[in-house]
């Protein structure tokens, strides 16, 4: 190899190239498939929940089903939680800027299993006032890049769409938010959605519009939590007319967020530069 830097050189670009490729997809894989949630402990057990029909499997929920799914305590899983998310203008001393936030239950960050880094996370008691729980979670990046890492930060105020919100904690830096792909600047509860909108649907039964993710019970493989959906799905059909021909059922993250357009396109190029570092290792 020393005498022949030429041919060595030729062999340490071929396979650099080729083995370069397939780190660089392979790691596009871990984080959109394999780690769709990072922050999130044994992401595997968390699944999203849709209502379906004959001719669509990826309809939302409202929030009166929501609440209804939730406090129906559905076999094999070990709590359920919604969230959408929305662009806001926050303000800090009184610098205005855009942001996004994740509308969400009371109960997500217990059922992500994510702890707050200072401070509190939400807590099921933030959504039980609509309009009235004024706090808010923010994310390790904009704690860092707008109030420069203060560990006093919790008891501070922000301008979110007009209304001042209290700071209650901050969450980990490793955890970005509930959609896969997506990184979040801060976290609502729902019940504050008409006053930050300006569209109160909270209470409409019809208007599906909330994601649904729900973890399993250790061990459950998905047919219990699929057969008890189904049959609050039914109840639910029976109880108002708005949710006849439809059925519940839990899915694979890989189903929601960037995964589900990102997902199947990374498995195609994943085997195409695996065939090109084939093909390097036979020219070698």
């Amino acid at each position: 190899l020393v005498q022949r830097p030429g041919f060595t050189a030729a062999i340490v670009l071929t396979l650099g190239l080729a083995i370069g490729a397939n780190a660089t997809i392979f790691s596009w894989i871990d984080a959109v498939v394999l780690n769709p949630l990072p922050g999130v402990p044994r992401a595997s057990e968390v699944v999203v929940v849709r209502f379906a029909t004959a001719t669509r499997a990826n309809l939302s929920l409202s929030y009166p089903n929501y609440r209804d799914i939730r406090d129906s305590r559905p076999q094999g899983l070990t709590g359920i939680a919604v969230y959408e998310q929305m662009p806001v203008s926050m303000r800090i001393n009184d610098a205005p800027e855009r942001a996004w936030a994740e509308i969400v239950s009371g109960n997500i960050f217990e059922v992500l299993q994510v702890n707050a880094a200072l401070g509190r996370t939400l807590m099921p008691s933030d959504e039980a006032a609509p309009g009235q729980s004024f706090v808010t979670v923010i994310s390790d990046r904009l704690w860092r890049r707008r109030f420069a890492a203060d560990p006093q930060i919790v008891g501070r105020a922000v301008g979110i769409n007009g209304h001042s919100f209290t700071i209650v904690g901050v969450t980990p830096p490793e955890f970005r938010g509930a959609m896969s792909g997506l990184s979040m600047d801060l976290w609502l509860p729902v019940s504050m959605h008409p006053l930050l909108s300006g569209n109160d649907r909270l209470e409409a039964r019809g208007s599906g519009w909330l994601k649904g993710i729900a973890r399993k019970l250790p061990g459950e493989r998905g047919e219990a939590a699929d057969a008890s959906l189904r049959v609050i799905a039914d109840r639910l059909a029976a109880d108002h007319a708005v949710n006849e021909g439809r059925t519940l059922r839990a899915a694979a993250l890989s189903e929601e967020g960037v995964a589900s357009v990102l997902g199947p396109v990374l498995s195609i190029v994943m085997g195409v530069v695996a065939l090109v570092l084939l093909i390097a290792c036979a020219n070698v």
